[in-house]
């Protein structure tokens, strides 16, 4: 009897420290993004067999959307165990999704993002006479992105937000006067576009109208409270700058490595518009 009460237990330690690693299945989630999920899938598989073999886990699967109506398509299907999301989206789904901040990126090692509101250089100073469309790859979220950047609702605002893919275009077509369906006023940049900005002449013809505080980067999110197997897997992601392959999918994930979570991100949770128009203090 005792011999067989050892097996029993032993029987259930092996299972629950397998599933307790098991079916960490991920999903990015980056609306504006450049490029398609079918191209960025490859790296997504090479992140997950990564991750797979560090943290011994049976299955995990990556997937990667760049399409917002795509991406809540996918989770209504079936939620993973974790993701990395763009802050608009957090903010705005943090609640319905239950999602629990548990790393944080670091974009070209940055521990915080800056949003810049561009417009041409002969354009009064003040984005409150601002008229048209504001064009950014952070802005398929306008509720909360309005919030974030001006601490306005959106729908109280005189311009109108729109979300794009091709913010240096939309500059182009801006500066240029180059038809484009639309009178674009301004655009919105993260720090990393900033920065692309500034090697290129254009940058001459454009003047910063308004910055936002400072903001959080993606996060790192588990979907629902974290377990073992999450906390298993953050480990991983910290570590993946200790040896040559995560190394290198860390490049090619543009990130330099992986960072506590964001301790201003609770205060973030309900940053998006309600339903009389207004943001939350």
């Amino acid at each position: 009897m005792k011999s067989l009460l050892i097996l029993v237990g032993l029987f259930l330690f092996l299972c629950c420290s397998r599933g307790d690693a098991a079916d960490l299945n991920f999903v990015v989630i980056q609306p504006g993004q450049p490029g398609s999920p079918e191209e960025a899938q490859p790296v997504m598989n090479a992140l997950a067999d990564y991750l797979k073999e560090r943290v011994k886990a049976d299955k995990i699967e990556g997937n990667y959307e760049n399409r917002l109506p795509e991406a809540l398509e996918l989770l209504r299907h079936g939620k993973p165990r974790w993701g990395i999301v763009s802050l608009p989206f957090y903010v705005r789904h943090a609640e319905a999704l239950r999602l629990v901040p548990v790393a944080s990126t670091r974009p070209n090692g940055r521990s915080k993002d800056l949003w810049t509101l561009m417009a041409p250089r002969d354009t009064a100073g003040d984005w409150k006479i601002l008229r048209g469309v504001v064009l950014g790859t952070m802005l398929f979220e306008p509720g909360s992105a309005a919030c974030l950047l001006f601490r306005v609702a959106h729908r109280q605002l005189p311009m109108h937000f729109e979300g794009t893919s091709q913010p240096l275009l939309a500059i182009r077509r801006m500066v240029n006067g180059r038809p484009a369906g639309k009178d674009i006023s301004a655009v919105v940049l993260d720090s990393s576009q900033v920065e692309a900005l500034k090697a290129l002449p254009l940058a001459e013809k454009l003047q910063v109208i308004h910055q936002s505080d400072e903001l959080p980067t993606s996060p790192v999110v588990s979907f629902g409270p974290p377990d073992e197997g999450t906390r298993r897997l953050v480990s991983a992601l910290m570590a993946m700058k200790d040896d040559e392959k995560g190394r290198e999918l860390l490049q090619v994930l543009q990130t330099d490595g992986f960072g506590a979570p964001d301790d201003t991100l609770d205060g973030l949770r309900l940053k998006t518009e309600d339903h009389n128009g207004r943001c939350p203090p």
